[in-house]
């Protein structure tokens, strides 16, 4: 079977000096493109293209603005630029390529933008599989500026790692510098207290209120996550589990943190048998995966 891998460097709709870098994984690329069904894969570390050989074509993307090889601004907070993100990666897609998006597997804030844009969209509601790997379901948090260094301990204490460590230098010299990489170069991106007022303020009903009914879901969440509370993986299954006729499957990977490290074998398997059995209607009807079967004691 033949199989061949080529860089694309997609002028972003709204900045054509913006380009957003993937790479498109295809088995029999000399088959005709157009009609067929593509997925695509952004932000997860670790995801190999071992996918592609089960579902083709593939393109593996990081899809928001400001991030590794793609360039523009860097922020931590403005999702609705990432919508516009992936509108311009599937526009190019299926009027170049001629292609449909019908899987979609995506981590931590693709997966938070990915839930919107499935939700909100014409193409998105198209979409039949969706992967959820950490993405955060309750956005709010405290304002940072308030923080004192003795109250940044008493988070740390309890586990509050991120407030921790954002709030004492907000407070000192008005933001918090984290090494990001935009356009392929290493950059200091700053967090600033309105970004986090802005991330938190974000609104998640959708994912309640207008998901399609009929889009499979499966929802990846590290037991030793130390970013999304692991508990977030609980209310995606809440929100989700009572669609008809789409499902969601719920897997806690124990030992798992936020990127997965270590358990990428682990995260590929399960996508990939998950797939399949959805592909053929045989999901648990429980909505948590491996019910039944047996574990070493």
């Amino acid at each position: 079977m033949s199989k061949k891998t080529a860089r694309f460097y997609i002028p972003h709709q709204d900045d054509p000096n913006i380009k957003i870098a993937g790479d498109l994984e295809q088995v029999e690329p000399e088959s005709s493109t157009q009609g067929r069904k593509i997925a695509l894969v952004y932000l997860i570390s670790g995801l190999n293209t071992s996918l592609s050989t089960h579902f083709s074509p593939l393109i593996m993307i990081v899809i928001y603005s400001g991030n590794h090889e793609t360039g523009g601004p860097w922020n931590v907070s403005e999702f609705d630029n990432d919508i516009a993100d992936i509108r311009t990666v599937v526009a190019f897609l299926s009027t170049e390529l001629g292609y449909t998006v019908d899987m979609v597997v995506a981590h931590s804030r693709g997966a938070i933008v990915a839930f919107k844009w499935i939700s909100s969209t014409p193409e998105g509601q198209r979409v039949s599989y969706f992967v959820n790997c950490a993405g955060r379901h309750r956005m709010k948090t405290r304002s940072l500026t308030n923080y004192s260094p003795t109250e940044s301990v008493r988070l740390l204490n309890l586990g509050l790692e991120r407030l921790a460590i954002y709030g004492p230098s907000i407070e000192q010299q008005g933001y918090y510098e984290w090494k990001v990489k935009v356009a392929g170069q290493e950059q200091i991106g700053k967090i600033f207290a309105g970004d986090i007022e802005r991330f938190a303020s974000w609104d998640i009903s959708h994912i309640w209120d207008s998901f399609p009914q009929e889009t499979h879901v499966l929802t990846l969440q590290g037991l030793a996550d130390e970013t999304v509370p692991p508990y977030d993986g609980i209310l995606h299954h809440r929100a989700l589990s009572t669609r008809n006729p789409g499902t969601h499957t719920l897997h806690m990977v124990e030992g798992a943190n936020h990127n997965f490290i270590g358990k990428y074998d682990e995260v590929n398997e399960t996508i990939l048998e998950w797939f399949n059995q959805a592909k053929e209607g045989k999901l648990p009807g429980s909505g948590i995966w491996k019910t039944g079967v047996k574990t070493k004691l």
